[in-house]
């Protein structure tokens, strides 16, 4: 890369100040990590959420972001699974990222550069663009963790010529990011999904895969839920978005539906879910084993080998996984980050907001 190329961030100034774009250093990478010339970022909620309160960030000015999609530059010395000219997604949260690695402000997808561990790192094929590929990092990292991980869901690992295993999972809030990267994770390992959305998203939901969609608004949902699944050999409940209304009804369905009785909600531990669902938690029966998404992919060799070696980008290739939600381009820009984080906060629905850096 030549040494007259220079990096742009869109930067956090102060604690919940908005995004400020300017030139940066470009990032110094480990021999086990690339360099990516990013050309999309996907916005998470929690990318909003750090900005307005300054959850982990330790010094300002800061770069946030998780997910991303571009083009391989450098390769660290260690690296032997990309060259310079790769087409890649990549997971750059401190959680999904590294949690033991170096630590460094810059960490965040929201600039011209990023370092990646590359680990975490999927080639992509030509057919998928940079702004449909970065939907994925984050929401498909959580949602291998909570259906994978032996101390989650525990379910059988995907696989690109997926064999029926006869048995159901229940994903809540399948038209989310999380949701629907588990949906499809789900098939490829072989099960029968039932989800719940709003009901203008069921065929998104069914797109993705899933053979039940209930709406998650009725005021029956629950005993429309059990009565559908009678019979099913139900292996768990892998709750993507989580109200406390929703938490309530979800420990209600892992009791009900008998089977592993297993519930995974997509908080990050115990004390976040105490203090997103406060009473919720803690009226979830007692013959139900709760976790959550408390685990670092990049710490977890079982899932992410599987998910990261071995699948998801031949995955991409094969059409196996689609790059769900679609992506909604906000602007072409990192300028447009604080509208995109912005409009975030106000909510979205089945569809993931993304910024183009050219």
């Amino acid at each position: 890369m030549s040494t007259t190329q220079t990096n742009k961030a869109a930067l956090i100034p102060s604690k919940g100040a908005n995004f400020s774009v300017s030139e940066t250093s470009i990032p110094e990478i480990t021999p086990t990590e690339v360099l990516i010339r990013v050309h999309a970022v996907a916005i998470n909620p929690v990318d909003a959420i750090i900005q307005r309160t300054g959850l982990i960030i330790d010094n300002y000015p800061a770069v946030i972001g998780c997910d991303c999609a571009g083009e391989i530059v450098r390769a660290g010395s260690d690296v032997t699974r990309f060259q310079p000219g790769d087409r890649v997604l990549a997971a750059c949260a401190p959680s999904v990222f590294d949690p033991q690695g170096p630590k460094r402000d810059n960490w965040g997808t929201f600039q011209t550069y990023v370092a990646a561990k590359a680990t975490v790192t999927v080639r992509i094929p030509d057919q998928v663009e940079y702004r449909e590929a970065c939907v994925l990092p984050l929401g498909c990292s959580t949602a291998a963790i909570g259906l994978f991980s032996t101390t989650k869901l525990g379910l059988e690992l995907p696989r690109l010529e997926p064999v029926s295993k006869g048995k159901t999972v229940l994903i809540w809030g399948g038209s989310s990011s999380v949701g629907s990267c588990a949906i499809q994770l789900a098939k490829a390992a072989g099960y029968e999904v039932a989800t719940t959305c709003s009901m203008q998203n069921t065929e998104f939901c069914k797109g993705a895969g899933a053979d039940y969609v209930f709406d998650h608004r009725s005021e029956e949902v629950v005993e429309e839920i059990l009565a559908g699944l009678k019979g099913k050999e139900v292996v768990g409940v892998f709750g993507c978005v989580m109200p406390a209304d929703a938490l309530t009804k979800c420990g209600k369905l892992a009791s009900k539906l008998g089977g592993a009785k297993k519930f995974v909600t997509v908080f990050a531990g115990e004390d976040q879910a105490k203090q997103m669902a406060g009473d919720a938690f803690a009226a979830i029966p007692q013959d139900v084993a709760v976790s959550h998404c408390d685990e670092w992919l990049n710490t977890n060799e079982h899932v992410r080998s599987a998910l990261i070696d071995n699948w998801l980008g031949s995955a991409l290739d094969k059409g196996l996984m689609k790059c769900l939600p679609r992506p909604e381009v906000v602007g072409k820009g990192l300028e447009h980050c604080q509208e995109a984080c912005d409009r975030m906060l106000k909510g979205v629905s089945a569809t993931k907001l993304v910024v183009e850096v050219p």
